[in-house]
């Protein structure tokens, strides 16, 4: 070992990051935080839309139907795609239609591996189950980052 690794000053493999994608990892070098924006931006746009047009489709193409029927097609509808973006799509290929736009992945913080589903479900919710910022379950990377090996 060097010296800049004993003392924190160099990129040492003893002094890696606590998690997975944090920031200064040499493993996912790449910048991401506009990415990120960007994805999630798109994500929330996407959302609304659905909500919105199923609301709209309902107006202008009224149903023969009864009340709470009308009421639960853009619930259902707006549910529908929200688990599929946030919580089935990050599972099979690691990113959101958002992320995937931006060329983001997601990564378990924890060993860099894919989501699993529970951990998906919490971060969906808003809940980090003790988790903060600076020590997430859930990380975006660049997918080229990924894709070259260097976790």
């Amino acid at each position: 070992m060097n010296a800049g690794g004993v003392w924190g000053i160099g990129q040492s493999v003893n002094f890696l990051p606590e998690h997975h994608g944090a920031d200064g990892d040499p493993r996912y070098p790449s910048p991401r935080q506009a990415r990120s924006f960007g994805a999630a931006f798109v994500d929330s746009i996407l959302h609304l839309a659905t909500l919105l047009c199923t609301v709209l489709s309902l107006i202008v193409f009224p149903l023969d139907a009864p009340t709470a029927v009308k009421q639960a097609i853009p619930v259902t509808a707006f549910t529908l795609v929200v688990v599929v973006n946030r919580i089935l799509l990050p599972k099979w290929i690691r990113a959101s239609i958002g992320e995937l736009l931006f060329g983001l992945a997601q990564i378990r913080a924890s060993d860099g591996g894919r989501p699993d589903y529970r951990v998906l479900l919490r971060h969906l919710r808003g809940q980090n189950w003790g988790r903060s910022r600076e020590n997430p379950h859930i990380v975006a990377v660049r997918r080229h980052d990924i894709a070259s090996g260097n976790h």
